[in-house]
C-alpha cells in the first residue's frame, strides 16, 4: 500500500476482510462481469462471478 501512496489507516489482516467486503458491496456487478468476460476461456465461468461468491471467498480466507 505504501507503493501506491495509500493515505488511509494501516491495513491489517484483521481489517482487510471488512475493507474488501465493503468494496464488493459498492461494485456494479454488471459492469464487473462485462470487464472480465473477454478474459474468460469459458464464458460459462462468468456465472461463478457473483457478489455472494466473492464475499464468501473473503469470509473463508480471513475468518481462519
Amino acid at each position: 500500500m505504501k507503493q501506491t501512496g495509500w493515505k488511509g489507516k494501516e491495513i491489517t489482516e484483521k481489517s482487510i476482510a471488512t475493507i474488501l467486503s465493503v468494496r464488493m458491496n459498492e461494485l456494479i456487478w454488471n459492469a464487473v462481469a462485462a470487464d472480465i468476460q473477454p478474459f474468460l476461456e469459458r464464458p460459462s465461468d462468468l456465472q461463478l462471478l457473483t457478489r455472494e461468491n466473492c464475499l464468501r471467498l473473503i469470509d473463508d480466507r480471513f475468518s481462519q
